[in-house]
């Protein structure tokens, strides 16, 4: 004949902590995801008072997209595998960045806009947020399509019609074919010529992607910009190490790209200030990456 067995007084308490520690732990889960700010829009002509925030500081800003999407990590860059907290009085509002009609399916980003109140009317008043290189920050459709911490908005963004279903597919298919997994950190990519990417004062090569519909290629671009700057017969002085200068690809003369300054200092020979542009020639730019900037242009019959 069987017999209840009473628990003892230990196993009691250890099936009460047990408990105890797991609705704590769902109570933690549920107070955190209310306490995510939720944003209804990315687009500028539905933006409301609600979707208005304050990233200043933030490292690790958490927050939802129609309170379905949970996106986390979004912070303004990472240097060194660090990090970086957004920068004082970020408060703004994201909004989606529509690429040009004749642009490529896979473009197209999230920016953020920097915006003097919460009101939706001062949203042609403010600015874009820009990173450490002077470029504007976003969240690219490679990041919607291959980030996991982005997946879930990118998928809202698409079915609300916001981000075209091809982008994802795009971006999908191309970095398929090379074997990519994530969208990797601090390497530009450019699809058309005259689009800049940064190149970093100190260092002598840069990482970019090279796209077009069909094909996706890495390319490392070794730069001579730190050569005419530092000649001491040219009298120059050189912006100072960590700073950076905006480059693109030409397809003008012999395919140089052109060069432009983002240091607001002056090189006293040739008076190049911030903002104006020079032409030097990079080391063996490949063929390949040229050609597929060249059928690009002809894709999309760009200038």
């Amino acid at each position: 004949m069987l017999r209840n067995q009473p628990f003892s007084r230990h196993r009691t308490q250890d099936y009460l902590a047990c408990s105890l520690r797991r609705e704590f732990s769902v109570s933690l889960t549920l107070l955190s995801d209310r306490s995510r700010p939720n944003i209804s829009s990315v687009t500028p002509s539905t933006l409301t008072s609600d979707d208005y925030l304050d990233l200043s500081g933030q490292t690790n800003f958490r927050m939802k997209y129609q309170n379905t999407a949970l996106c986390d990590r979004i912070n303004w860059g990472i240097v060194y595998g660090e990090h970086q907290p957004f920068p004082d009085n970020t408060k703004g509002f994201f909004y989606y960045h529509s690429p040009q009609p004749k642009a490529p399916s896979f473009a197209g980003d999230v920016r953020f806009r920097v915006c003097p109140s919460n009101d939706p009317i001062s949203f042609p008043e403010g600015v874009d947020l820009v990173r450490r290189d002077g470029l504007p920050w976003e969240i690219t459709n490679w990041g919607f399509a291959l980030e996991k911490r982005f997946s879930a908005w990118g998928d809202e963004l698409v079915k609300t019609g916001t981000m075209h279903k091809e982008a994802h597919k795009s971006c999908r298919r191309l970095a398929t074919q090379k074997q990519i997994v994530n969208a990797p950190h601090n390497v530009a990519y450019a699809f058309e010529f005259k689009q800049p990417f940064p190149l970093q004062i100190g260092r002598d090569s840069v990482s970019i992607w090279i796209s077009d519909e069909i094909n996706l290629m890495s390319l490392k671009v070794f730069s001579g910009i730190l050569e005419p700057f530092n000649s001491q017969d040219l009298d120059v002085q050189i912006v100072e190490s960590g700073a950076f200068a905006h480059a693109c690809f030409d397809l003008e003369g012999e395919d140089c790209p052109s060069v432009a300054l983002s240091s607001r200092r002056i090189c006293r020979r040739d008076e190049v200030q911030g903002g104006d542009t020079k032409t030097f020639q990079l080391r063996r730019p490949t063929r390949e990456a040229l050609d597929i900037l060249k059928h690009s242009a002809e894709m999309f019959s760009w200038p």
